[in-house]
């Protein structure tokens, strides 16, 4: 005999499960990166030229400090430093100059937008990474600087308060333009 299912009219329906209320975890993801790709393009358009300045600045800063750290391998050798009496000196020739240096740095790094002549690490529309040392022998004391695209980038270690450039045997970065300055740590 067949089963006969028989049906309560009066019972009430049974509850289909329906979706939870609220988002998943994927849509909520997907709503941060749109939010965050969009303030990087209004923070892009409102200030990109700023931030790449802030970049390029931070970048010669931290050029400086691998000359600097090239120079005081050199120097723990020889005992002195690359030799610059009377003139400033582009640092990314000072392998080519200096021979003697070159197995100190593998490549000298450049400005990341350089422009300018480079006769004088202070003067308007220069640019680069400028090298001198003292004019007497041994040579003992140097300046690396760079002249910054924001005058903020330099307030760290301004040339006119690097001691070295102050002193009476290397001179000629005492100015108040936005010049990043660094010299030996003697």
């Amino acid at each position: 005999m067949r089963n006969k299912m028989t049906y309560n009219l009066n019972m009430p329906k049974q509850k289909t499960l329906s979706k939870s209320q609220g988002f998943t975890l994927i849509e909520l993801l997907i709503v941060v990166l749109i939010i965050g790709v969009l303030s990087g393009v209004v923070l892009a358009v409102l200030n990109s030229s700023g931030i790449q300045q802030k970049a390029r600045d931070s970048q010669r800063k931290s050029d400086l400090k691998v000359i600097q750290a090239a120079l005081e391998l050199y120097y723990a050798d020889n005992r002195t430093y690359l030799q610059t009496p009377s003139q400033w000196r582009i640092a990314g020739t000072l392998p080519t100059v200096y021979p003697a240096f070159a197995p100190y740095i593998s490549k000298v790094p450049k400005d990341p937008k350089p422009a300018g002549t480079y006769n004088d690490p202070c003067s308007a529309g220069n640019a680069g990474y400028l090298y001198r040392s003292n004019g007497t022998s041994p040579y003992n004391k140097y300046v690396l600087t760079a002249r910054m695209e924001l005058s903020d980038s330099a307030t760290d270690s301004v040339c006119s308060s690097v001691p070295n450039c102050s002193s009476s045997t290397v001179v000629g970065c005492n100015c108040g333009a936005p010049c990043y300055g660094v010299q030996n740590p003697n």
